[in-house]
């Protein structure tokens, strides 16, 4: 548990977890992490270290976007590119149907 300050990073606050997990002795094979982390800046941080992760995406745009991937019923695997005001990050993403 880590306390978390107003304006702190999120790469810093998932770095420092990571730290302390792995100075109990723990080896991590990949991250569960809640919606708030659905991040471009999280995603090129995680990509970077290599470390495997899961995070949910959040219907943000009324049109378009993300919001376009949520269709249909069957379960499929496609690329996506996500965007922010200076930045973006490439990832795949897998629908449940």
């Amino acid at each position: 548990m880590k306390y978390i300050r107003k304006g702190e990073k999120l790469e810093d606050i998932i770095d420092f977890l990571i730290k302390e997990i792995e100075s109990m002795g723990f080896k991590i094979k990949g991250l569960y992490m809640d919606r708030e982390f659905n991040t471009v800046n999280v995603i090129n941080y995680l990509q970077k270290q290599g470390t495997p992760f899961i995070i949910p995406l959040v219907k943000r745009d009324r049109s378009g976007g993300i919001k376009n991937l949520f269709v249909g019923r069957k379960s499929y695997i496609t690329e996506y590119t996500m965007h922010s005001k200076d930045n973006e990050a490439n990832f795949t993403y897998s629908c449940g149907g």
